[in-house]
């Protein structure tokens, strides 16, 4: 929430939110998994976080993976892109990809920015 990123907590509920969806998935199927960071704040309000802050928590996320799953999985950012923060977003060097909502449905946009 805005309120968990404005105070500091990104990092805590993130591990918690993580580690109960993985509680009761079969750790065979771990490796299967790819994570989606999509803070609530972000979802159609058009705030998104700066790179430097997305590519914190993606560090995080994936350290937390890597030292308790032991797996590299794929993290992909969604909140809020669009074609106005496409390419500063592409940046971002430790992301995987995007989780498109709402600027999936403008087909003429998103396909000038994909190759």
């Amino acid at each position: 929430t805005q309120k968990e990123h404005e105070t500091g907590q990104v990092q805590e509920v993130l591990e918690k939110e993580i580690h109960e969806a993985f509680e009761t998935l079969p750790k065979e199927e771990i490796k299967n998994v790819i994570i989606a960071y999509e803070p609530i704040f972000s979802i159609g309000t058009g705030q998104v976080m700066s790179n430097q802050q997305i590519e914190q928590v993606v560090t995080s996320v994936k350290a937390l993976l890597k030292d308790t799953y032991q797996v590299d999985l794929p993290v992909l950012y969604g909140g809020s892109i669009n074609d106005n923060n496409f390419e500063r977003l592409k940046e971002i060097s430790n992301l995987d990809g995007f989780l498109i909502g709402g600027f999936s449905l403008q087909i003429e946009a998103l396909q000038k920015l994909l190759p």
